[in-house]
């Protein structure tokens, strides 16, 4: 927490740090769930941040887990970390916001400085942008849940996935989805 705390600055607080062993959550997923669910609903934070996961498969999926109760069983924007082949990477790309990490924590501060800002935006009710828009995050990626684009019409990718990696910031860009176009 000391770094997410030395990141937001003045800008936010961490009210509180919930610890769960990633074999405990898994060998007593509903007694897990529950607890850190009420843990979370008396805090009332105005963001859920899990993790980085890193490339640990088993915190990746609890990360992932908890982020995706949080957000629809208490309304609560959620952000986590992982890397690109953590199986809960993959496993919640299209329901939670998910920064992509390095695959271990050698990478913390370059986590922290995606995900800290992207939390903070999250917790003030601001839009999220495109990638290239959200400051240190293009340098990782971002999957994000939401897979709707406004553009002359509603468009929404046939897969659930908006998927935004860029190198360099810049405005011209190409996504290889499949698209199907949904009257309204």
């Amino acid at each position: 927490g000391l770094a997410f705390a030395q990141a937001f600055g003045e800008e936010a607080e961490i009210t509180a740090t919930i610890i769960c062993g990633d074999s405990f959550f898994n060998e007593n997923l509903e007694e897990a769930k529950a607890s850190i669910l009420a843990m979370v609903k008396e805090q009332n934070p105005d963001v859920f941040i899990a993790g980085p996961a890193f490339n640990a498969g088993r915190y990746g999926v609890a990360c992932g887990t908890v982020c995706e109760m949080v957000k629809e069983e208490l309304g609560i924007p959620v952000v986590t970390g992982m890397y690109e082949e953590n199986p809960g990477a993959d496993m919640f790309k299209n329901k939670v916001y998910t920064v992509a990490t390095k695959n271990s924590a050698a990478g913390m501060r370059a986590a922290v400085k995606s995900m800290a800002p992207l939390a903070l935006k999250l917790a003030k009710g601001e839009k999220i942008g495109a990638s290239c828009e959200e400051g240190p995050v293009p340098t990782y990626g971002v999957y994000t849940p939401d897979n709707t684009l406004n553009i002359e019409g509603e468009v929404t990718s046939e897969d659930g996935l908006t998927q935004e990696v860029y190198s360099e910031c810049s405005t011209e860009y190409s996504v290889d989805v499949k698209l199907q176009l949904k009257k309204k």
